[in-house]
């Protein structure tokens, strides 16, 4: 469902109507109105306005902001989710500002080309809001979700967007009837924040494999891989099981490991990128996974329920063969739920690098890695350990 949602949303990003998205419950809980800033109109504005009833903000990237010079509007900020204001703006030809006219005209200038910090007076009545690089992937908040839904539109990312508030002045929280009915009676399309972090994870490639050597792990021999994502954090994995006798080159064509290994090991080629990779002996087609998110080495004894859990999944990865996946799960603004998508969602780009499509899951947590679905992953079976 969460892909038809995010398509949908983009038909309707790029035909200029207007979408709702909401964010998380364990966050602002709220439903926003959102459009791309090219295609705003007085009407749009004043629609707004009149019937959302909220803030009226404008959502902008790092790089237009350092472009249009629009510093943060305090120095220190301690917002509730440090929604990142910069200085309100008005276009320098508007006379109050605050007029849907007016609101539209300071709009589109923003989104002009050659638009410059002269061409606006400070402080005005549209407020920008800056977006965290990254989008969702870093803070699930509708600021980053109104800049990604424009880019995944492939419009210049800049999106209008207000709070919608009910009629006795509380807000139109996610699962309010009100909010079904908003959309209805004026026919958006609803989004979900978790759906573009779902659909960005399974759509954009986030990592890349950095490094491939043969290693001792605990006192039995495995393949360390290590891995990059789009924050520049490093994920570690080790595979464990037959380790074949030439394990020729890496992806940049370098030679990485030279071993006297059994005969009975095989290689897979990986449909993404030519790699090889290393097949458990278990079970070739569904070999055994453990995940482990940390946020540093520390973190590996801090626990000792999870440590006694890894350390379990860990023999019996030497013994039966399978891949130890350690996340580096240091995600920003998080809900505990959405950390959790953003975690695993690079934990499957891991397991696609890998060529692995099915597999068994050693987990000591029984609702853990529930929706799998979204990922085109199976998962086979699930192990206690």
């Amino acid at each position: 469902m969460y892909k038809k949602r995010v398509e949908d949303a983009i038909e309707a990003i790029k035909k200029g109507e207007m979408i709702i998205i909401m964010d998380d419950e364990d966050r602002e809980n709220e439903g926003d109105l959102v459009m791309a800033g090219i295609f705003s109109t007085p009407q749009k504005i004043n629609f707004m306005a009149q019937e959302a009833c909220g803030l009226i903000c404008v959502c902008v990237t790092n790089e237009i902001a350092r472009k249009l010079d629009l510093p943060p509007m305090v120095r220190h900020n301690s917002s509730n989710h440090e929604t990142a204001f910069t200085i309100s703006i008005d276009a320098r030809d508007a006379k109050t500002g605050i007029s849907a006219y007016e609101r539209d005209m300071t709009i589109r200038l923003m989104c002009k080309e050659n638009a410059t910090p002269q061409d606006f007076v400070r402080p005005g009545h549209i407020f920008p809001l800056i977006a965290k690089e990254g989008g969702v992937l870093v803070r699930t908040g509708h600021t980053e979700a109104g800049v990604d839904i424009c880019r995944l539109a492939g419009v210049l990312p800049i999106a209008v967007i207000c709070e919608i508030m009910k009629k006795d002045g509380t807000m139109a929280r996610r699962g309010d009837k009100f909010l079904l009915d908003f959309s209805k009676k004026y026919n958006l399309k609803i989004l979900y924040v978790s759906d573009i972090i779902q659909y960005r994870l399974n759509y954009e490639n986030l990592v890349s494999e950095i490094s491939h050597q043969k290693v001792k792990f605990m006192g039995a021999d495995s393949i360390k891989m290590e891995f990059k994502d789009h924050l520049g954090r490093i994920h570690t994995t080790f595979c464990f099981g037959d380790l074949d006798s030439n394990l020729a080159t890496s992806t940049k064509g370098k030679k990485v490991i030279e071993s006297k290994s059994s005969k009975d090991s095989k290689l897979v080629d990986s449909k993404q990128k030519g790699k090889k990779v290393i097949e458990s002996k278990s079970d070739k087609s569904s070999p055994f996974v453990k995940f482990h998110a940390i946020r540093s080495d520390i973190d590996l004894l801090s626990n000792e329920k999870d440590y006694d859990a890894l350390l379990r999944a860990v023999k019996k990865l030497q013994k039966d063969g399978g891949y130890l996946i350690f996340l580096q799960n240091d995600l920003l603004d998080s809900a505990k739920n959405m950390e959790h998508v953003k975690s695993f969602g690079v934990g499957a780009q891991i397991l696609r690098l890998l060529n692995i499509k099915n597999f068994r899951l050693l987990s000591s947590n029984k609702n853990e890695y529930t929706a799998l679905s979204g990922f085109n992953l199976k998962l086979v079976e699930k192990v206690k350990v």
